[in-house]
């Protein structure tokens, strides 16, 4: 698959949210703005292509050399913290202002599902490690549009006349599955008309 095709497969055709459900804790129980959402969403995206591309490396240069495939879920988990606590001190050090300007949700990135996902994705689709790195700067941009598109929804249904009934992750859920449905108009057929 051409580099294009990976990124639209992992912006819109498998967005980790639309299609898979991953991280939406972030957008339903985590208040903030569209602004903070984009930062975030910059902030998985470099971490998830670090986090493919030394996964991939550990996982071809180490796990399968050494018949260990079964140790993949836990190298992941490991290389996802650390680049992130790496990537977090780099970012200090360098915008002191960004982590705070990002909150509770920042300290918490190396949890996030996305990253773990990504990676694993990487390693089952037998990409290289170029691929890796472009698949996790896709998810994690892929990411970022499903966030940034939740949380304008959701800043317009703060001040929008919403039942009390549906207030809250209840709203939020159906526009998120509003959502998923209009992106599953991205299909792989589109894919192969666009970039062959």
């Amino acid at each position: 698959m051409t580099y294009i095709g990976i990124i639209l497969v992992f912006t819109l055709i498998n967005n980790v949210v639309f299609s898979q459900l991953l991280g939406t804790c972030e957008f339903v129980c985590e208040p903030g703005n569209a602004l903070r959402k984009l930062r975030l969403g910059i902030s998985i995206s470099a971490v998830a292509s670090i986090t493919a591309a030394v996964i991939w490396v550990v996982f071809h240069g180490l796990l399968r050399p050494l018949s260990a495939e079964i140790l993949l879920l836990p190298s992941v988990i490991l290389v996802a913290v650390a680049v992130t606590a790496v990537f977090t001190r780099f970012t200090h050090l360098l915008s002191p202002g960004l982590d705070v300007a990002l909150g509770d949700s920042f300290a918490l990135m190396f949890a996030n599902c996305v990253v773990v996902a990504v990676a694993l994705s990487g390693i089952r689709s037998d990409y290289t490690i170029l691929q890796s790195l472009v698949a996790g700067g896709a998810a994690g941009l892929g990411f970022m549009l499903a966030s940034f598109l939740l949380s304008s929804v959701k800043e317009r249904l703060d001040v929008g006349d919403v039942p009390e009934t549906f207030q809250g992750a209840p709203i939020m859920f159906i526009s998120a599955g509003l959502m998923a449905l209009a992106f599953m108009a991205f299909d792989r057929a589109l894919l192969v008309n666009l970039v062959g």
